[in-house]
């Protein structure tokens, strides 16, 4: 249970870091919606799942 945590975490926060990352490509600072739909994105590709109580 640590360990999938750990990786939830981990996941959480590089979604974080590349939501950051593309905001400072695009130049502006997205909605929260716009947001959220790169988070899900991300994770979906990576293969991770949605931790909102993230947030």
């Amino acid at each position: 249970l640590d360990r999938e945590k750990t990786v939830q975490d981990l996941q959480s926060e590089i979604a974080g870091l590349a939501v950051a990352a593309a905001e400072k490509v695009l130049g502006e600072s997205g909605t929260k919606e716009s947001n959220q739909l790169m988070y899900d994105q991300f994770l979906a590709k990576a293969g991770g799942v949605n931790d909102t109580d993230s947030e």
